[in-house]
């Protein structure tokens, strides 16, 4: 009928056989590690973590042309598959010279405060002794000290310049899925007397456990940046090209990193707050 009859109807329809299916979207697999307050998978504040706030609230909706899938997984799972596959991102990857030459990488997407030192809040004016000008504390020389007992998460990169300091007698590990909440329990109990941690973490721990309110405290090292970007990490394909090029183009839009950098300061005290805005503004002049 519609070859006697050249509608508008029959000229659409004809276009649409001629053309073929439209393209499927293609489906964005991000994976996020059981690391709270990052992504927090189950609970009364399940997928409220600082990570999946990202994802859910500005990420995803800012790039509907992709369908989208949140996968918990291991660190180690995590670039693995992003190795193998074509259909893997992370939220939030350290960028490294190694790193950039597997995965692919977006612009800057928020600034944080690197893993610093936790302490009791009443062992804080010890600290000095360890400390340079600055306030930071030298790792270097409070490991010197046999009587200073550090605890760390069992195969937890930390950093290079951190990594090559923490094989002392004097530091503990803790293998357990819950071993930061582990090392901050050892540390108000005595058995240690420092961990490894970001500032957020001490937020969470005070979270769920307000009855320690105040009791811990976050500072910098001075074997650590000042500050430090985070960025999104992509499988090396041609979809991970799209996808970073097209949050990209998000991330440049107003208030765009705005609402990240307000997403990951809500998790910090204030007095980590206040220090990463200092940072900020200093960049910015």
């Amino acid at each position: 009928m519609c070859r006697f009859s050249p509608t508008l109807l029959c000229q659409l329809l004809l276009g649409t056989l001629l053309l073929g299916p439209a393209r499927a979207a293609d489906t964005v697999l991000w994976y996020i590690t059981e690391l709270q307050p990052l992504h927090i998978s189950d609970g009364p504040m399940a997928e409220q973590g600082m990570l999946d706030v990202m994802l859910s609230k500005v990420i995803m909706p800012g790039l509907p042309q992709f369908k989208h899938r949140v996968i918990t997984a291991s660190v180690s799972r995590s670039f693995r598959d992003m190795s193998d596959r074509t259909d893997v991102c992370h939220p939030s990857t350290q960028m490294t010279p190694e790193r950039s030459k597997r995965y692919l990488f977006s612009a800057p997407t928020f600034r944080y405060l690197p893993v610093g030192l936790i302490v009791r809040s009443d062992s804080v004016g010890a600290l000095a002794a360890y400390s340079n000008r600055k306030g930071q504390v030298v790792l270097a020389q409070y490991l010197k000290q046999p009587g200073n007992q550090l605890g760390v998460v069992s195969n937890r990169a930390y950093g290079e310049a951190l990594d090559t300091l923490l094989q002392q007698p004097n530091v503990t590990s803790s293998s357990a899925s819950t071993a930061t909440t582990n090392l901050q329990r050892m540390l108000l109990g005595g058995r240690i007397t420092a961990t490894l941690g970001y500032s957020f973490e001490t937020a969470w721990f005070e979270l769920q456990n307000p009855q320690h309110e105040g009791k811990l405290s976050w500072l910098p090292l001075q074997e650590q940046p000042e500050s430090m970007l985070g960025r999104v990490s992509c499988s090396r394909s041609e979809q991970g090209q799209l996808l970073i090029k097209q949050l990209d183009q998000l991330l440049e839009q107003a208030g765009t990193r705005e609402r990240l950098q307000e997403i990951y300061e809500q998790w910090l005290d204030p007095a980590s707050r206040d220090k990463i805005r200092k940072i900020r503004q200093g960049k910015s002049r």
